[in-house]
């Protein structure tokens, strides 16, 4: 059984967020956007990840829910991390790093395994002209399901 959602998200700071409802780490914290962090676009912290984006503005995000590990083709994807998630609450919520509401999964408290997929990230690094006003075009596919914790770990570099 898979649960497929799509949202639009505003990543300011470059960034997103996949987090328990209640999320007992901050991305305040020192330890949270590390150097090695960035170079991996992941940040992990205690029921709490970031996704690093390229674009600072608007991203398509699809968030799929899985009972077991999805296949994976790496070769469609720009940028590909993978993590541990220990949700404590009954929700797991993907939402922008200044929002209060975003796309919430009902799930069973438990350590998950989470994917993220980066596509199209060269349109976001190009040089933007100051008179431009449209939206970039890299966009997000997050995947999670029961596995074991586990620290972020690169399945493709950019």
């Amino acid at each position: 059984m898979m649960v497929e959602e799509e949202i639009r998200l505003y990543a300011s700071h470059h960034q997103f967020y996949v987090q328990d409802s209640e999320p007992r780490g901050t991305a305040d914290d020192p330890s949270f956007w590390t150097k090695e962090a960035s170079d991996n676009c992941l940040a992990s912290g205690d029921g709490l990840l970031a996704v690093g984006t390229g674009t600072y503005g608007f991203v398509k995000v699809r968030v799929e829910q899985h009972d077991s590990e999805p296949p994976l083709d790496l070769s469609a994807w720009d940028h590909v991390t993978i993590c541990g998630l220990e949700v404590r609450t009954r929700f797991l919520l993907i939402m922008g790093c200044l929002s209060q509401s975003g796309l919430f999964f009902e799930v069973k408290p438990r350590q998950y395994r989470v994917r993220a997929c980066h596509a199209n990230l060269a349109e976001s690094e190009q040089e933007v002209p100051s008179t431009w006003t449209g939206e970039f075009h890299d966009w997000y596919v997050i995947q999670f399901w029961p596995g074991k914790l586990s620290k972020p770990k690169v399945l493709k570099r950019r």
